[in-house]
């Protein structure tokens, strides 16, 4: 079976593999800051164990503001679910420890997955101290970059595809800001994936900073500077 990617809303991701799936920053709350909260329609997904929740699912977050995680849901997961693993970069209740490669770096197995943990900092100035990880991830020859909110640059580049050897990353996770400036854009051309998710978009009826409309506009942008870019919809599955 193909790698199956959805998208939820905001930074949501499910990798399903057909034995078993990992959700990425797929639990959290947003409305109240132009993001938007994890679907009613997914959380009864979770309760009642269907749907993505039929199968073995694991949770990593990039870093646990409210717009990626919720600390409700995840206990609510963790009693539903116990055992599976919960992992988040300043977290107390991980459940798993990764073994540090190197500075900054760290790898998890979980299930069939391949996890490096990258250490980033997040975007903006008032977010640069706190915890925050961008995820690597390796399924049989798939490789895909979740960036969460880190500043990407060129070195950073560098480092994944030490990492890569000479496979192309499949899909690239990157939000509005990181494709907005010189540094991202330089990361992105280094990197070379095959095709670039723009991601990080609440559902329109939240988009109180019109969002959805400046990734429409980056992503004209980026494609006329041969960028393989991709605004990636809410609530949808992503082409193989």
């Amino acid at each position: 079976m193909e790698l199956q990617i959805y998208h939820s809303v905001n930074e949501g991701l499910y990798l399903w593999n057909g034995t078993s799936g990992l959700l990425i920053d797929g639990l959290h709350r947003g409305r109240e800051i132009g993001f938007s909260d994890t679907s009613e329609q997914y959380i009864c997904m979770m309760r009642q164990g269907r749907s993505f929740f039929a199968k073995p699912n694991d949770l990593l977050f990039t870093h646990i503001h409210e717009d990626h995680y919720n600390q409700a849901l995840v206990d609510e997961f963790q009693q539903r679910y116990p055992g599976r693993i919960v992992y988040a970069p300043g977290l107390d209740k991980d459940n798993i420890q990764p073994v540090v490669l190197e500075h900054g770096i760290a790898r998890m197995q979980i299930e069939e997955y391949e996890v490096y943990a990258f250490t980033t900092v997040h975007d903006g100035k008032i977010y640069e101290d706190e915890p925050h990880c961008s995820y690597l991830i390796r399924w049989k020859n798939r490789w895909i970059w979740v960036s969460g909110d880190a500043i990407l640059v060129p070195e950073l580049a560098d480092r994944i595809r030490t990492y890569t050897g000479q496979d192309n990353v499949w899909k690239a996770f990157v939000m509005v800001y990181q494709i907005s400036s010189e540094s991202g854009k330089a990361f992105l051309k280094k990197l070379a994936p095959e095709q670039i998710c723009l991601y990080h978009l609440p559902y329109p009826e939240d988009d109180r900073y019109h969002f959805c409309n400046l990734a429409e506009q980056k992503c004209r942008q980026c494609k006329a500077e041969g960028l393989p870019v991709k605004v990636i919809a809410s609530d949808s599955f992503i082409d193989s």
